[in-house]
C-alpha cells in the first residue's frame, strides 16, 4: 500500500515538471507557491489558473469599472488585456502596467492582481487614471517558470524596431495608435538585496527618488560602499556592470530592446520604468511591498 503512494506522488510530481527534490513549502501566497530546488534559482511559481479566477472575478464583480479582454493569443494561451477607464472626463495621466516578460519573475503577476485589487474600486485611483494592464504577457514562460520564450529568446530584448519577436509583434500591435504617460514593467532580480528601479529617462531621478521616499528604506538596493554612484556587478561576471546605480534604488541600464524602451519611444510614455522586486526578501513580505511600490508610483504621479 505504501509503495503504491509513493509510486502515485511520484508520477504526479513528474506531471507537474518538478524535480523530484523539488517540494512546496508553507511559505507561499494566494496565487504563488514556494518551491525548493537546488538545480534552480527561482524559488516559487505561479498557479495560472487561480490568478484567471481572480481576474475573471473582478471582471464579473465590477462590469461597468474593469473591462477585460484577450488581446492576442500566443502557444495556444490567451494573453490578457484589463482596461479601467477613469471616472474623470479629464484624466490626471493614462498609465500602462505590465508583468510575466520574464516568466520565471511571476512575483510580478502575483503583486500586480493585488494592484488590481486594490484599484477598481478606489476613487483615489479611479477618478484620476486610465489604466491599462497586461498582468502576463508571457503565459507560456510563466506556466514553464522560463525567464525565455519557448524557442530561447529574452522577450526583453526583443522591443527594439526590426528585431521582434512574433510575440512582441503581436504586442505591439495590441496597442498600435495608443500613447500613455506612465508606463511600468514589473520584473525581480533573484540575487539583489533589495528593490529598485530602472529609469528609461535621465531627467526624473527627483520622481523617482521622491516615490522611494515614500516606502520602507529596509528593502531598497543600496550601495554597499555607500557611494553613489555605484556600478553594479554582474553576479556572472563580476568584470561586467549590470547597473549603475544613482542613488538608493535608483538605477540606469544598458539593455537595449527592452519594454520600457518601448513604451518610452513608441508609446510616447513621459515616464517610464522597470520596476525590479529583491529575490532576497520572504515572499509575502515581497508581494505587498511590491503592490504598494507600484501604488505608490501611480499616486505620486
Amino acid at each position: 500500500m505504501l509503495r503504491h503512494i509513493v509510486l502515485k506522488l511520484y508520477i504526479l510530481v513528474l506531471v507537474l515538471g518538478f524535480s523530484v527534490h523539488a517540494y512546496a513549502d508553507p511559505a507561499c501566497t494566494a496565487l504563488l507557491r514556494s518551491i525548493h530546488d537546488q538545480t534552480k534559482l527561482v524559488n516559487y511559481a505561479i498557479d495560472l489558473d487561480k490568478m484567471y479566477s481572480r481576474i475573471n472575478h473582478l471582471a464579473a464583480k465590477y462590469p461597468n469599472e474593469f473591462k477585460l479582454s484577450h488581446a492576442f493569443e500566443y502557444d495556444g494561451m490567451p494573453v490578457l488585456r484589463i482596461d479601467m477607464p477613469s471616472r474623470s472626463t479629464s484624466p490626471k495621466a493614462r498609465v500602462i502596467i505590465t508583468a510575466g516578460v520574464h516568466g520565471n519573475e511571476a512575483i510580478g503577476t502575483a503583486s500586480l492582481v493585488d494592484v488590481l485589487e486594490d484599484i477598481v474600486q478606489n476613487p483615489k485611483f479611479r477618478n484620476h487614471y486610465d489604466f491599462v494592464i497586461y498582468p502576463a504577457i508571457n503565459p507560456s514562460g510563466l506556466a514553464e517558470n522560463s525567464r525565455y520564450l519557448r524557442n530561447g529568446v529574452d522577450l526583453n530584448r526583443t522591443f527594439k524596431p526590426g528585431e521582434e519577436s512574433n510575440l512582441t509583434q503581436l504586442f505591439k500591435d495590441s496597442l498600435k495608435g495608443e500613447r500613455f504617460d506612465l508606463g511600468i514593467d514589473m520584473h525581480e532580480a533573484y540575487t539583489k538585496p533589495g528593490f529598485f528601479v530602472i529609469k528609461a529617462q535621465e531627467d526624473d531621478k527627483a520622481y523617482v527618488e521622491g516615490v522611494l521616499a515614500g516606502v520602507d528604506q529596509n528593502y531598497i538596493f543600496k550601495s554597499p560602499t555607500g557611494q553613489y554612484p555605484y556600478n553594479v556587478p554582474n553576479t556572472k561576471n563580476p568584470n561586467v556592470t549590470s547597473y549603475v546605480l544613482e542613488s538608493p534604488g535608483v538605477t540606469v541600464s544598458m539593455n537595449q530592446g527592452t519594454l520600457k524602451s518601448f513604451f518610452k519611444e513608441e508609446l510616447g510614455v513621459s515616464h517610464s520604468y522597470t520596476l525590479e522586486a529583491s529575490g532576497q526578501i520572504e515572499l509575502t513580505t515581497r508581494q505587498e511591498y511590491f503592490k504598494n511600490l507600484v501604488l505608490k508610483f501611480v499616486e505620486n504621479f
